[in-house]
Order: structure tokens, then C-alpha cells, then sequence
């Protein structure tokens, strides 16, 4: 596995669904993020849609940005 959808981050970002309270949901991303990152190798511990992006309000390029940002 490469990579997965970090879906409290993604609902944070883009404001899908609220699952966590913010606070709590962006301690669980980064404390994910920063167990892979010392852990496994070359994996990406999160990825966006840029297809949820634009439809919380990002432009085209902006989710573009964000797609090839990753």
C-alpha cells in the first residue's frame, strides 16, 4: 500500500462530513502521518480528491494544484 485517503483531514479540508470535532480528528491525521512517516517507507499518509475539493468551493486550478502537489 502506498497510500490512503485520510478521510478526518479530508473532511476538515473540505468540510465533507465531521465525524471528530476538528481538534481532535487533526491530532488523529497528524499523529497518523507521523507514524507512517517514521515506519514505512515510501508511503504517502495522505491523499486528497481533487474532485471533493472543488466541490467544497476550489477552483479548477486550485484542485489541480492540490492533485499534483501529492
Amino acid at each position: 500500500m502506498e497510500a490512503t485517503i485520510n478521510s478526518i483531514f479530508e473532511s476538515y479540508l473540505c468540510g465533507v462530513r465531521n465525524i471528530f470535532p476538528p481538534s481532535h480528528g487533526l491530532r488523529l491525521a497528524l499523529d497518523l502521518m507521523e507514524y507512517t512517516s517514521k515506519t514505512s517507507r515510501c508511503f504517502s499518509a495522505i491523499t486528497l480528491s481533487a474532485n471533493n475539493l472543488r466541490e467544497s468551493g476550489a477552483c479548477n486550478y486550485q484542485s489541480v494544484g492540490w492533485a499534483i502537489a501529492e
